[in-house]
């Protein structure tokens, strides 16, 4: 993320890719190591749109509730609200940006069906107990990944039912647009590309 709102990238960023790209290398020894088989993952138009995508092909009862990091961007729960999905915020420690305990454990309920965590601020942060929880409550993980991609090896938690990636201008590693979904479940990368 570029805090200044300035962007970090200029003409010499432009055509250093687009020689790269034209160059004749192995590009998946350098870019496809931390990613899943193309089988479980997917190209989309942005975060919010593999997000919508996801939301339809899990065909979720109208008023089941998604809980979701307290600090996201408010399109998220547009979007949880236009599927007739019920938005849940979760606080977070300020400390390690992941879901506190407690709340979690507060906002949880029978009509709880999906957990939406985000990395914030750049930081990849540690959701293991998180994902922990929502497995003992039958919850569908949903990693938003978008803030924390940095071209290094992070691809957020194994153990995260779907994960979703942005290169839009203003991330640390950009294509100027475009997004990754992942997911472990190929039924349901499935229905999303169909959809």
């Amino acid at each position: 993320m570029i805090p200044r709102s300035q962007l970090d990238i200029g003409w010499a960023d432009l055509a250093y890719g687009a020689v790269q790209t034209a160059l004749q290398h192995d590009h998946d020894a350098d870019l496809t190591a931390p990613w899943p088989p193309a089988a479980l993952s997917m190209l989309c138009l942005s975060v919010r749109t593999g997000f919508d995508l996801l939301l339809r092909a899990l065909a979720l009862p109208a008023g089941s509730e998604v809980l979701m990091s307290a600090v996201t961007i408010a399109d998220m729960g547009r979007i949880v609200r236009a599927h007739g999905l019920v938005p849940v915020p979760v606080d977070i420690d300020p400390d390690t940006l992941a879901p506190d305990a407690q709340s979690l454990g507060a906002a949880c309920s029978a009509a709880s069906r999906v957990l939406v965590l985000a990395h914030l601020f750049g930081a990849e942060c540690d959701f293991a107990d998180a994902i922990e929880f929502a497995r003992a409550n039958c919850l569908f993980v949903i990693e938003d990944c978008a803030q924390s991609y940095d071209g290094g090896d992070f691809a957020g938690n194994d153990a995260s039912a779907a994960r979703l990636f942005s290169f839009g201008p203003i991330k640390t590693q950009t294509a100027l647009g475009g997004a990754n979904l992942e997911c472990r479940h190929a039924d349901k990368l499935a229905s999303v590309q169909s959809i």
